[in-house]
C-alpha cells in the first residue's frame, strides 16, 4: 500500500488546506514526520514530487493572503497528548471499511507492491519446489544471504557449499564423472556434510575445528555454519579446516 511518508505528507497537505481554507492568522502545524517536514525544507522529495507541490501551491496561496503558518516537528509516542490522540484517530482509520480520500500511488510506491508480490509466489514457489533441499535447510527464507567481504573465491566457495554443488565425488556422480560418488576412505557417500561432520579420516583437523568454535561459543552444525554470514569468522575456521585436510581445492 502507501509508504508511511505518503500518508504523512497527505496529512500535511490537508492541515495546510484546512489553513487556506479558514484562514485563521496564525497557525502551527506540527508531525512527527521528521522526513516530510524535511523534504518541506528543501523543497524536494524523491517518492512523493506530485504531494509536495501541491502543498507548496497552497503556501504560496496562503501567504499571499497575509497569513503566517509555521511547521513544528514533535517527536512520536512521548506522551504528547494532542499527538496521542491523532495516532489513536489514524489507527482507526486503518480499519475503517469507507474510503474518504482517493490517493494515486506513485512509482516507487508501485513498484513496491509488485516487489512485494513477486517474493511473495517466489517463497511460495521455494517451499513447495522438491529440488534443492539441501540449500532450503539453509535459506528457507528467499532473497537472503547476499554477502560481500571476501574474495572472490571464498565467496564461490561459499556459495558451494550452501548448494551442495562442489568438486566432491557426490556432486561428480550426480553429473556422470564418478563411479559411485562415495569416499574413498571410508566408503560412505561423499557429501560436504560427510567430509566436515562424519569422515574418520580427518578426526584430529575437526577436533581441532571444534575446539577453535568452542572458545567462539559455536557449535559444530554445518547447516548453522552455513547460515551464518559469510563475513562471519566461523566461515575462516571452516576455510582453514578445508585447507588443511586438503579438500578446500575440491569445492
Amino acid at each position: 500500500g502507501l509508504s508511511v511518508y505518503t500518508g504523512e505528507m497527505l496529512a500535511i497537505l490537508l492541515a495546510v488546506q484546512w489553513v487556506e481554507e479558514h484562514r485563521p492568522l496564525f497557525s502551527v502545524i506540527c508531525s512527527d514526520s521528521s522526513s516530510s517536514l524535511t523534504s518541506l525544507r528543501c523543497s524536494h522529495s524523491d517518492s512523493r514530487p506530485d504531494v509536495l507541490i501541491e502543498i507548496q501551491q497552497s503556501l504560496y496561496r496562503i501567504n499571499m493572503m497575509g497569513l503566517t503558518i509555521r511547521f513544528l516537528w514533535i517527536p512520536a509516542h512521548c506522551g504528547i497528548r494532542g499527538n496521542e490522540e491523532v495516532d489513536t484517530v489514524a489507527k482507526e482509520a486503518t480499519i475503517s471499511t469507507s474510503v474518504q480520500l482517493v490517493i494515486p500511488f506513485c512509482r516507487k510506491e508501485v513498484k513496491s507492491m509488485i516487489r512485494q508480490e513477486m517474493m511473495k509466489e517466489w517463497q511460495k514457489q521455494w517451499e513447495k519446489e522438491r529440488r534443492g533441499r539441501w540449500l532450503y535447510k539453509i535459506q528457507r527464507r528467499v532473497g537472503d544471504m547476499r554477502n560481500t567481504g571476501r574474495s572472490r573465491r571464498e565467496e564461490v566457495i561459499v556459495s558451494r557449499l550452501r548448494f551442495g554443488h562442489t568438486g566432491l565425488n557426490n556432486t561428480l556422480f550426480i553429473i556422470g564423472k564418478h563411479v559411485t560418488g562415495n569416499c574413498v576412505y571410508c566408503g560412505e557417500e561423499e557429501t560436504v556434510g560427510h567430509v566436515v561432520l562424519h569422515c574418520r579420516k580427518y578426526q584430529a583437523e575437526r577436533r581441532k575445528m571444534i575446539r577453535i568454535l568452542s572458545r567462539m561459543k559455536v557449535k559444530l552444525d554445518l547447516i548453522d555454519l552455513l547460515r551464518q554470514n559469510s563475513k562471519s569468522d566461523c566461515f575462516q575456521v571452516l576455510f582453514q579446516f578445508l585447507k588443511e585436510i586438503r579438500v578446500f581445492g575440491r569445492i
